[in-house]
């Protein structure tokens, strides 16, 4: 096992890496999802998509 893990630790580090940047890339965007940014970060105004992200506005109720 020693033998295995001193031939293979440049993968294991590397692959340790991505999965710590996935992650936090993850976390980032679930937690900016919850607080109600959007997850484009660019004019809304100017995207092709801006009517299938943006929330339903309240109705008013006379």
């Amino acid at each position: 096992m020693l033998a295995w893990l001193s031939a293979n630790w440049a993968n294991i580090l590397m692959i340790a890496l991505l999965v710590l940047i996935v992650g936090l890339i993850v976390f980032r965007m679930v937690r900016s999802r919850k607080s109600g940014k959007r997850h484009c970060g660019c004019n809304c105004a100017a995207c092709g998509a801006c009517c299938a992200c943006k929330k339903p506005a309240a109705k008013k109720e006379p």
